[in-house]
């Protein structure tokens, strides 16, 4: 996608931040351009990582999420705050790219299975199939050969199409026990080992009585792990992983600014992090991973520090800078109706289930914006996050009561909303622990 595209893309779920989606609709350009270059130049062109600069709920994470999701890369948030946290035993910093070697794992197999859908098919049915008509000894003769092998077929044609669903068989389950992942690889090498060690001696295997139905659903698993190929799933999510994008949330809360004592927690979390997002290599349990071309964007509001408090080394490391602006009435009045999955369009679609036709008049969406707006000026500005509040505010009625409304069109009003909120806005006390 060029980077027009990928605003256009980005301008259906989010917002305004021109600025910032443009940043970064660049940023991944960049990164498509390097991967048709030659090796060697491939090598030393290094993402630019992003820098996000701007107040909670204007879109810096939902921006991040629905560009990985996009070009279908591995994405991980993590918080920068935890990493000070007081007993944080065990998961060190490096325990951001083991997730996203997770995640990549999970990404590539679910698309493996996608294009492999077809053969777990076959393999279920033919498994069932055998459970409804056991298999004939091996010295059966040929005529009893040729019938079995005519009625199998019968058989897995209609298990096929669903005819057999009612009927109950028993399967053996394969159960795989599950390890912690944020160990470090060490530990996860040696926790491999004793479960295989238990496994030789000790068959996971669960038998259940299940109907055909359920066990179309139960068997997919273990189809799936005989059609993909262990080492070609690795080798693609260790290489997406490479090519990844982690979100460090709050990074100003690591930031020690000249007036604080020396911090020495946040600042040792801010030089844990310099080399992982320099360049180094990790080991993880599927192998290992270079972070060179991993892209990091970093986001934090910076109310009470500045990016020139973070320690120079990482301020270099986050070369694109981009200021997030706050929303101000017209963009909650936006969000409120735009994009693809807009709220509105959320609680429509959840009251059509009760058979309400939920019906807002432009006034009414005018008056939550503004209603939204000041909620925010008076109290924390939490950005569009607020407007969950309002809305469900707003709802709370119609959502209690949606069965008396069935087959009715429920109209909301300008009238409606003031009066669900004009007493709790015009009270701040009020709306500081109601809005």
């Amino acid at each position: 996608m060029t980077p027009k595209e990928i605003v256009k893309y980005l301008d259906e779920y989010i917002v305004g931040q021109k600025e910032a989606k443009k940043t970064i609709a660049i940023a991944l350009r960049n990164r498509h351009r390097r991967m048709k270059l030659p090796k060697e130049w491939q090598d030393d062109i290094m993402p630019k990582n992003i820098l996000m600069i701007g107040p909670t709920g204007v879109g810096k994470t939902e921006i991040a999420r629905r560009m990985a999701k996009m070009m279908k890369l591995p994405f991980v948030k993590v918080e920068a705050s935890k990493y000070t946290e007081v007993g944080f035993v065990g998961r060190d910093v490096e325990s951001m790219i083991r997730d996203l070697v997770n995640n990549s794992m999970n990404l590539v197999r679910a698309e493996m299975e996608e294009q492999s859908k077809e053969k777990i098919e076959e393999n279920v049915i033919e498994e069932i199939t055998r459970k409804l008509i056991p298999p004939l000894p091996k010295n059966a003769p040929d005529q009893k050969q040729i019938e079995y092998q005519h009625t199998f077929d019968k058989m897995k044609q209609k298990v096929k199409n669903g005819e057999v669903d009612h009927l109950r068989i028993t399967i053996e389950i394969e159960e795989s026990p599950e390890g912690d992942d944020n160990l470090p690889p060490e530990m996860i090498k040696a926790q491999e080992s004793i479960v295989k060690i238990i496994g030789i001696f000790n068959k996971n295997t669960q038998k259940k009585e299940v109907t055909v139905k359920q066990a179309k659903e139960l068997l997919k698993k273990q189809a799936a792990e005989k059609v993909i190929s262990k080492d070609e799933l690795k080798k693609e999510a260790l290489k997406r992983a490479r090519n990844g994008i982690i979100f460090i949330d709050e990074i100003d809360k690591i930031a020690v600014s000249g007036t604080q004592r020396q911090d020495p927690s946040k600042e040792g979390v801010q030089r844990d992090l310099l080399p992982i997002v320099e360049g180094s290599t990790v080991n993880t349990k599927y192998g290992y991973v270079n972070t060179d071309h991993i892209l990091f964007i970093a986001a934090g509001a910076f109310h009470v520090s500045k990016p020139s408090d973070l320690i120079p080394e990482l301020q270099g490391r986050f070369p694109l800078r981009v200021e997030l602006q706050s929303l101000d009435e017209e963009a909650l009045y936006q969000i409120l109706t735009k994009p693809k999955h807009s709220l509105i369009k959320q609680y429509q679609r959840l009251l059509e289930v009760e058979g309400v036709n939920l019906v807002f008049e432009e006034s009414a969406l005018r008056e939550i914006a503004k209603y939204a707006y000041l909620a925010n000026e008076k109290t924390e500005d939490i950005g569009a996050r607020r407007l969950h509040t309002v809305v469900e505010k707003v709802l709370e009625d119609i959502n209690f009561n949606a069965d008396e409304y069935e087959g009715q069109d429920f109209v909301i009003d300008d009238d409606y909303v003031k009066q669900r909120l004009e007493e709790i806005v015009e009270n701040e006390e009020v709306t500081k622990y109601i809005l």
